[in-house]
């Protein structure tokens, strides 16, 4: 029956095309702890070629990738870590910052109670909103943290990854020309 070898095919294209998608979509989503660093690095390995190709005419290919390599890893570990010391500064001002927060809500809630009684932030048996506000900040703190945290491990794997991209980056081409 031609008909049904036609229909089965069919149906086998329409479930790959499906399947496939999700697949990738599956394993971007798992694998992106490995591949986002490794891309970055793919990237900055790419934006140093041409400065490592000028510089190796001058002091060397091994003193050129040093210099370069470390000079970026080293600048990518550096802003890993002012973001994270940032986060563990406002960490710190938190309890500050939700008393301003609380007393700023109080300020405005009672400007609304005294001048538009309609628009005030809660109603009777609602917990008021300097109480939702500061419940809110200090969730907030701890994601933010351990995010910075995320950023500096994934900070480290860059430069780890641009590192060794850099070092087989000079005997590239002629491994490419020893192929053919």
């Amino acid at each position: 029956c031609v008909l049904c070898i036609h229909a089965d095919h069919t149906l086998q294209t329409v479930a790959f095309a499906l399947l496939i998608p999700v697949l990738g979509w599956f394993l971007l989503k798992e694998l992106a702890s490995i591949l986002r660093p490794l891309l970055i690095a793919v990237f900055l390995a790419y934006v140093l070629m041409p400065y490592h190709s000028g510089w190796r005419k001058r002091v060397g290919s091994a003193a050129s990738l040093l210099f370069l390599g470390g000079a970026t890893a080293l600048a990518v570990v550096v802003l890993a870590l002012v973001a994270y010391a940032s986060a563990l500064g406002l960490r710190d001002e938190m309890p500050r910052l939700q008393v301003r927060a609380v007393h700023l809500t109080r300020s405005v809630d009672a400007y609304l109670g005294a001048n538009a009684p309609w628009a005030r932030s809660h109603a009777e048996g609602e917990k008021p909103a300097e109480e939702r506000l500061a419940e809110q900040l200090s969730g907030a703190a701890s994601p933010l943290l351990s995010v910075a945290a995320a950023g500096l491990v994934e900070a480290c794997v860059v430069a780890l990854y641009l590192m060794f991209l850099l070092l087989g980056a000079s005997r590239f081409p002629d491994k490419i020309r020893a192929a053919y």
